[in-house]
């Protein structure tokens, strides 16, 4: 696989507003560094006691700058709906 940059905008020093997973830079207790996703409980970092983050970037940021492609091994067929509805139910059925 083709490796590119990738523009990321790093927040340090500060938490996200909102409880969801995040893109971290993290700092090992044996100096060695790398990224993962963790979990932003609206409190804290759910993360091993033995990670240092160092910073987080938002995860949605990450992926509407990937053009990806859809598995090829979902089989799912959908189907977008003739009326609209009131339920609160989205606009697509599965098959």
């Amino acid at each position: 696989m083709k490796k590119f940059s990738l523009d990321t905008k790093w927040y340090s020093g500060d938490f996200p507003k909102q409880s969801g997973i995040y893109l971290i830079a993290v700092r090992y207790k044996t100096g060695f560094g790398g990224f993962e996703f963790g979990f932003w409980n609206g409190d804290s970092w759910s993360t091993s006691p033995s990670m240092h983050i160092v910073a987080w970037a938002e995860t949605d940021t990450l992926i509407n700058s990937l053009e990806l492609s859809w598995p090829e091994s979902d089989d799912t067929t959908m189907f977008k709906r003739q009326t609209s509805t009131t339920d609160g139910d989205d606009d697509f059925i599965e098959v």
